[in-house]
This record gives structure tokens, C-alpha cells and sequence, in this order.
């Protein structure tokens, strides 16, 4: 049963994941919607686990310019394509500002950051 607030925006972009325990990965967003995020291509993890997200949105006043920022969400729904995500904070800032993004764009499936190369490297 799909209990997600709002509507769900297509994104395909990928971000930086952060969880506790683990060493920082790579996933893809595939979409996002006030309540949380859907993660393609996670590596299992149990409900409830806590993860931070490092998304980069380009800034309202300049779209050329962009910077990271961080997402904290939880687990919902474990499964085998990837993980279900509850932002802990409903409507965060970052992902209003990504689907405002989205829809200010006309886009529903969007690289948000079209300059940056995959995978990138990491500073230590």
C-alpha cells in the first residue's frame, strides 16, 4: 500500500549516502516527494536505519551555482531494487527545493547537477 504524501517526482539522480556503522556510497534517488524518497540500488538495510543523503541543488537565487547539502531520512521499506525513505523532518527545506526544482523545470526525470561527472571522487 503506497502511503506517501503528495506527489512523487522522478529524479534519477545519484547522491552520496551516509549511514552509521558503514562507509559513505553511492546510490540513486530515483524519485522524491515531501515525505521521503524511493533509493534504487541500495544495498539491503534494516528498518528503521537512519541515513543521511548528500544532494546537491542549485541555488534559488543563482542556478549556476550549486552546493551540497544533507537530507536525513530512515528506512521504511526494505526491498530488493533498493530502500523506501521517511524524511525525519516532513517537507525538509532541501527537498521542497527539489521538486520545486523539478516542476519550475518541467521535468519529471532530470540529472540535477548536469556539470558534475559520475562516479566522482570523494575528498578524504
Amino acid at each position: 500500500m503506497e502511503r506517501r504524501w503528495g506527489e512523487r517526482l522522478l529524479i534519477n539522480r545519484n547522491v552520496w549516502v551516509r549511514v552509521p556503522g558503514r562507509p559513505e556510497c553511492a546510490s540513486c534517488l530515483h524519485d522524491v516527494s515531501l515525505s521521503g524518497a524511493f533509493l534504487a540500488g541500495m544495498p539491503q538495510m534494516p528498518y528503521m536505519t537512519r541515513v543521511w543523503l548528500e544532494v546537491s541543488l542549485p541555488e534559488e537565487e543563482d542556478a549556476s551555482c550549486w552546493h551540497e547539502h544533507l537530507i536525513e531520512a530512515f528506512v521504511t521499506r526494505p526491498a530488493s531494487e533498493g530502500v523506501g525513505l521517511e524524511w525525519c523532518d516532513f517537507a525538509h527545506p532541501c527537498a521542497v527545493r527539489m521538486m520545486q526544482w523539478l516542476q519550475r523545470e518541467g521535468a519529471r526525470e532530470v540529472e540535477l547537477a548536469p556539470e558534475a561527472q559520475w562516479p566522482r571522487a570523494r575528498a578524504s
